[in-house]
């Protein structure tokens, strides 16, 4: 290969070099710059990560809650049939008492004490006094009616008591209820909140869900990049090597080239100083004997 050549080699491998050395330098900016987005969009994720295990316990904790809203639920429920039940009871021996407490309306009316003194002034009278056979018969007989209108009496007068209970705790189941349906609404509007609570948050933990599903995606793909990248530079740095192993060879070869050229130049020279006869120096002489090769003349 001639000088010329040698010079044109020069130059392209030169350029080829400077267009490795630029893509290098291209390929290390854009790494830089998908490292800086990489290492921002983990510690994105990181946050996002953290709020979205935050979310879940909240959800968890509030779903614990709800469970609780609902046995509390369950058993205020219970007690309602309960006190439902006792009160339909209540109502069916209240019905039953005033049914028999209409059998014993007049017996009412009766003043016990009196009935009670009345006795008891026939019973003396029946032991203290001298009565015939008939008379003793007429007031026994009217001391039985007497005892039979007072146990009549006394009879209506437990009814009317026990009608008088019945419907106090009648008024007692009634309350009872009362309190369990608006204990029962309380929970009932606990509940509704937890549940908007949970629906609320679960919406939110989807949304951050979504977002950290979007951003390992997009850190896959630029992982996948960087390695691309990273591949690209190790071939434009070997490459470059190349391109650098070849340009030494390439001045090694000019320079010889250009060695050579000076040593057939000087060869003509002496040659010529030869024709003429004239007398050689020693280093001539080793130049036209081709002693004096490229490596000596660099020496």
């Amino acid at each position: 290969m001639d000088i010329s050549s040698i010079e044109a080699e020069i130059k392209k491998t030169l350029s080829e070099i400077e267009e490795a050395k630029t893509a290098i330098k291209k390929l290390k900016v854009e790494r830089n710059i998908l490292r800086t987005k990489l290492g921002e969009l983990i510690v994105k994720r990181r946050e996002l990560i953290s709020e979205h295990k935050q979310l879940i316990e909240k959800i968890k904790l509030l779903r614990n809650k709800k469970k609780n809203i609902l046995s509390q639920v369950k058993e205020i429920k219970e007690r309602r049939n309960e006190a439902y039940k006792k009160l339909k009871a209540a109502i069916a021996e209240l019905n039953n008492v005033k049914k028999e407490l209409q059998k014993y309306s007049k017996a009412l009316k009766i003043p016990v004490a009196e009935l009670r003194k009345k006795i008891q002034q026939l019973e003396w009278k029946q032991q203290t006094s001298i009565l015939t056979l008939k008379q003793e018969k007429e007031l026994i007989e009217q001391i039985a009616k007497l005892e039979e209108a007072l146990g009549q009496a006394i009879k209506a007068k437990e009814l009317k008591n026990t009608l008088t209970e019945l419907r106090a705790k009648l008024i007692k189941e009634k309350i009872e209820i009362k309190t369990i349906k608006e204990n029962l609404e309380q929970l009932y509007g606990k509940l509704s909140k937890v549940r908007s609570e949970i629906e609320l948050l679960s919406q939110e933990a989807k949304i951050i869900g979504d977002e950290i599903s979007r951003l390992n995606k997009e850190i896959d793909e630029i992982r996948s990049m960087l390695n691309k990248i990273n591949e690209n530079l190790v071939n434009n740095v070997k490459k470059l090597s190349e391109l650098r192993k070849k340009y030494n060879e390439l001045n090694e070869m000019e320079r010889k080239a250009e060695i050579k050229q000076i040593l057939e130049k000087k060869r003509r020279d002496i040659e010529r100083k030869v024709s003429s006869r004239r007398r050689l120096r020693l280093d001539e002489l080793r130049i036209l004997l081709g002693e004096v090769e490229e490596n000596d003349k660099a020496k």
